[in-house]
């Protein structure tokens, strides 16, 4: 089960679990208050989250792109590299890490390895806009 708070910076998560039968988390809390690049989140005002499912081939790559709101990554399975075209800082992550990806900052990712990589990611955009992937033409 992947449990996402937003809380304010600085406090504990909202979740009090008292029920003594329930299992302790196998992984310590991680907490993400920066993306990528180490800018703040930033959430829109009246916002909707959106939640998508990729899968993909081993050694493929995404296509040069920026988001214009937040987007997070949780990595169900596998690993790739996530690369911010102008630092080209690489971000490795793997099963179980979570990410929030640079808004307005041109990047890509690949998966160089021999297995596929399964992600959920989560758009939060202000409610009835578009997509939040623009793709930068040309190559990286």
């Amino acid at each position: 089960m992947l449990v996402i708070d937003f809380v304010p910076k600085g406090t504990q998560t909202n979740t009090i679990l008292k029920n003594t039968r329930i299992a302790p988390p196998k992984r310590e809390v991680q907490r993400v208050s920066t993306t990528m690049g180490g800018y703040p989140l930033e959430l829109p005002e009246s916002a909707e989250i959106r939640s998508l499912l990729y899968v993909t081939g081993p050694n493929t790559n995404f296509p040069v792109h920026q988001h214009s709101y937040p987007r997070m990554l949780y990595i169900l399975d596998g690993e790739m590299d996530i690369i911010d075209s102008e630092s080209h800082e690489i971000r490795k992550i793997q099963q179980g890490d979570f990410l929030i990806e640079a808004t307005g900052r041109w990047h890509w990712g690949e998966n160089n390895g021999k297995s596929p990589v399964k992600m959920l990611v989560l758009d939060v955009v202000p409610k009835n806009s578009g997509n939040n992937v623009i793709l930068k033409d040309g190559v990286h």
